[in-house]
């Protein structure tokens, strides 16, 4: 079995006590990862399944897009131990933004108890 890895950003509205952020669970398979993708417009949806674009175990590059009922996401940037950082264009933003993903447990990733800031 491949080794899940998941990593968020998330944390909780204060206004609202939704879910907010992004959660990515990795898993490392033969050929290429399996990645699953959460995000929040108001509380967090998904998760849908990533392609993946381009991904290169030595050097941790990785590249997938995602495609929603609101639009498409795409990531480029690296995976390496712990993080998951790169840019990633969302139907919500009129450029790029810059993530950084920290690996958390299920628990941490889906339930935050950190309020957004």
């Amino acid at each position: 079995m491949a080794k899940e890895s998941i990593y968020s950003d998330t944390c909780v509205e204060q206004n609202s006590g939704d879910v907010a952020g992004y959660v990515v669970v990795f898993s490392d398979a033969k050929d290429l990862p399996t990645i699953s993708f959460n995000w929040s417009e108001g509380a967090l949806k998904g998760p849908v399944r990533a392609k993946v674009i381009d991904f290169d175990r030595k050097s941790g590059r990785l590249a997938f897009s995602v495609k929603t009922s609101y639009g498409e996401f795409l990531f480029k940037g690296k995976i390496g131990p712990g993080v998951l950082d790169g840019l990633l264009s969302s139907p919500f933003e009129t450029s790029p933004q810059k993530i950084e993903l920290r690996e958390r447990s299920h628990e941490q990733a889906f339930k935050p108890i950190a309020d957004c800031q």
